[in-house]
């Protein structure tokens, strides 16, 4: 082809060169460029006949037509198709941008899918590509069914083929399913093809047989049966083929019992039942008098012999209806024949006990009555801070009943009283009291005890007494004892300090002194002569070196002295005066004036006595009251 071409063009350039002109859209090339240029890879080009010399003109667009003639000239354009389309589940293998007459394009599928048609596609003369193969895809291999077998598969599955599956012998494939699948577009196998197994042949009844029978039994066969002369069937006469290859339950036939020989008392009626009447039939009679009843068991039966069974009466109704006391009848029937009921009812303030109805039974006799008995009033008495336990019986509440209460948390029952009230000719009779607990234990006071008698639980308004231990006294002459009070609270502690301030050293006469004032002060042989005393004694001040009486004198019956005396050791009350022993030497203080309100008797106005015949003693306490 290059060949001819060349020499063509050798032949032109060398004869016809000179009388060429350019042409429009034309230029000066050698063929071999050109052509390659517009036309690659075709078998055949159109070109102008140019003689020997003639150099070679080829226009921009030249004829690629795939013809060996050139109907439109040498300015036709040249022939070239669109970009290959593409495909679903496939594509194109391009090599190039130009797509001239003659051109092929190969195409592959996806993974998993199988062409059909050619494997490419060619540039047609008119510029249109031919028809591009189709991908389909491919289904996995068929699905095995239950008791089917596929009909010739052949692979490769691709989207829309399909397989039939014929059934096992023995099997028949089930109503409304599928006889083949196909594979579908996504690749998956749509159909389910079921099959299932057949019944055998119906087995034979009693006394019966089958109407009609095919030589196969598939699901959904019927088979009718019919019974012999003088048996009638019971139940459905026909079975069915089920799913599972079984039949439905078989029909039974029993024998019959004559329609004529039914069983006609003068005084009855059949009410229930009717013909055929089969072996266990029963016919149920009612008495044409309304006011009397059948008696229990009056039916007829048909026996295994076909023969019937019967015991038929009609027993009277019942008189008078029975009334009950303290009630009334809420319901009377139309008859009073055998079965019919009374119901009653009570007046306010009673109750029924026993069954709320009375029938009448066989032979005209009524059931026992229920009786009205008087009850309490159904809402419970309300006592404070009390309320009923949930153990209690629930109304009505009869006669002798008994209903528990409980107190609230921190109450408890009063001392006394019961924690239940009782019912009592139709009143509720008791009395239940709650009263509050103290919240915390009973005290502990220091140095005393509580007096024996009392114990928990302690309850509002309890009081409880306390004694001092020994050497100890109830201070100020305040309470020796605690109360409840209605706070649940225990009211003030008494409070019990030491019987005296003062102490007395060992085998001493005198208590130790105490400073009072200026002074010294001291009581002696309050316990007897050289025997000291804690509360009493005679009363001494330190004067001058050495411990002095004082001067008792007619002043001392005065109540001021002997209490500011007393209020110097410490004490809260005075008792006495009285003489203590006997000292022998000087004494101090004389004609004492005090006025009750002084702290120490140096505070009093006294005197210096130059003789004194008597002492003075005194006694005092920290107790309200005392004894010497």
């Amino acid at each position: 082809m290059l060949l001819l071409l060349i020499t063509i063009g050798v032949a032109f350039q060398e004869n016809f060169a000179s009388h060429i002109s350019i042409p429009k859209h034309g230029s000066y090339v050698s063929s071999y460029l050109k052509l390659k240029s517009c036309c690659q890879q075709n078998d055949f080009m159109c070109t102008k006949g140019l003689l020997k010399n003639q150099q070679l003109i080829i226009p921009n667009a030249m004829v690629c037509d795939g013809t060996r003639h050139c109907p439109n000239g040498d300015d036709e354009i040249c022939t070239k198709c669109p970009f290959p389309p593409s495909i679903p589940f496939g594509n194109a293998i391009i090599n190039g941008t130009l797509f001239t007459a003659g051109s092929t394009v190969p195409y592959q599928c996806d993974e998993g899918h199988m062409r059909f048609g050619n494997n490419m596609i060619a540039c047609q003369s008119d510029g249109t590509w031919t028809n591009p193969p189709e991908c389909r895809r491919l289904c996995a291999m068929i699905p095995s069914f239950p008791n089917a077998v596929p009909q010739s598969p052949n692979p490769p599955f691709l989207s829309g083929s399909t397989v039939i599956y014929k059934c096992l012998p023995n099997f028949t494939r089930a109503p409304g399913t599928d006889s083949f699948i196909t594979c579908m577009s996504g690749g998956w196998w749509m159909g389910t093809p079921t099959c299932l197994p057949n019944c055998p042949i119906p087995p034979m009844i009693p006394n019966g047989m089958p109407v009609k029978m095919d030589n196969e039994f598939s699901v959904g066969s019927v088979v009718q049966f019919m019974c012999d002369a003088n048996y009638a069937i019971t139940g459905p006469d026909t079975v069915t083929c089920q799913e599972n290859g079984a039949w439905t339950k078989l029909p039974e036939c029993r024998k019959l019992c004559p329609e004529d020989q039914l069983p006609m008392p003068a005084d009855a009626t059949p009410l229930y039942g009717s013909p055929p009447y089969v072996v266990g039939s029963i016919v149920v009679y009612a008495c044409n008098d309304v006011t009397q009843a059948v008696a229990p068991n009056s039916f007829a039966m048909c026996m295994q012999d076909g023969s019937w069974m019967s015991d038929i009466s009609c027993t009277p109704g019942c008189s008078e209806i029975p009334t009950i006391e303290f009630g009334t009848i809420n319901s009377i029937p139309s008859e009073l024949a055998y079965g019919c009921s009374v119901t009653y009812t009570c007046y306010v303030g009673y109750a029924l006990v026993g069954p709320h109805v009375t029938s009448c039974l066989l032979g005209g006799t009524w059931s026992p009555r229920p009786e009205c008995k008087k009850v309490c009033p159904v809402e419970l008495p309300v006592f404070e801070h009390a309320f009923p336990v949930s153990s209690n019986p629930k109304p009505p509440y009869f006669e002798s009943e008994i209903i528990r209460y409980e107190c609230e948390e921190c109450y408890t029952l009063a001392p006394g009283c019961k924690n239940s009230i009782r019912c009592e000719d139709g009143c509720w009779k008791g009395e239940i009291q709650c009263v509050k607990e103290c919240v915390n234990a009973l005290p502990s006071i220091p140095n005393a005890t509580p007096l024996e008698g009392y114990s928990p639980p302690y309850l509002a308004s309890d009081t409880v007494v306390y004694r001092c231990n020994d050497g100890y006294v109830m201070n100020s002459c305040g309470p020796n004892y605690v109360t409840c009070q209605a706070d649940g609270e225990w009211s003030d502690e008494p409070v019990c300090i030491p019987d005296s301030p003062l102490r007395c050293p060992v085998a001493r006469a005198c208590t130790e002194p105490i400073w009072s004032g200026a002074n010294q002060w001291r009581l002696c042989e309050g316990g007897g002569q050289g025997v000291c005393d804690t509360t009493k004694g005679r009363l001494e001040v330190f004067h001058e070196d050495t411990w002095r009486p004082v001067c008792r004198q007619d002043e001392w019956y005065q109540w001021p002295n002997l209490l500011v005396a007393c209020r110097m050791f410490g004490f809260q009350h005075s008792v006495a005066t009285s003489a203590f022993g006997d000292f022998d030497g000087p004494t101090w203080i004389a004609d004492l004036e005090c006025t009750g309100s002084e702290l120490t008797l140096s505070q009093c106005q006294f005197e210096y006595p130059s003789a004194c015949m008597r002492d003075i003693g005194i006694i005092c306490t920290n107790q309200c009251t005392s004894t010497i």
